[in-house]
């Protein structure tokens, strides 16, 4: 019975993996710039029926003069004059390469997909010192 639960877990994971490694560009940058900042845990200061504001979430901001277009899928910082993809976006708060970027947005898709339960291991003995050993 453990083995069998085990090799599913696996195969789900082989799965979500295969899945990380297929996103094409395209599929990148139509990931929602306000959920992945939601994600981060950062929301709108202000908020209107296409887009909202914030502060920038990768400099000093007292004014929130950073747009998120929601029909467009597009950030603009007003104190920077920068703004792009949610792809520009990754780049610019992790100061990273497109690679890395793309990397990023294909692990925070399948965390959401997978119920942002990184942790993929599973025992039924995990929580109970008296069985492990």
């Amino acid at each position: 019975m453990y083995l069998f639960i085990s090799l599913q877990i696996n195969s789900v994971s082989q799965q979500n993996n295969k899945k990380l490694t297929s996103m094409t560009s395209q599929e990148i940058k139509q990931s929602s710039i306000r959920e992945y900042l939601k994600d981060l845990g950062i929301l709108s200061v202000k908020e209107y029926s296409n887009y909202g504001l914030y502060y920038s979430p990768y400099r000093e901001d007292n004014s929130a003069s950073f747009k998120v277009d929601y029909d467009k899928n597009l950030w603009i910082d007003y104190g920077t004059s920068e703004g792009g993809s949610i792809i520009d976006l990754v780049m610019k708060m992790g100061n990273c390469s497109f690679h890395e970027a793309a990397n990023r947005l294909e692990r925070n898709s399948a965390n959401v997909h997978l119920g942002s339960n990184t942790d993929s291991t599973f025992s039924f003995h995990r929580d109970n010192p008296a069985i492990s050993g």
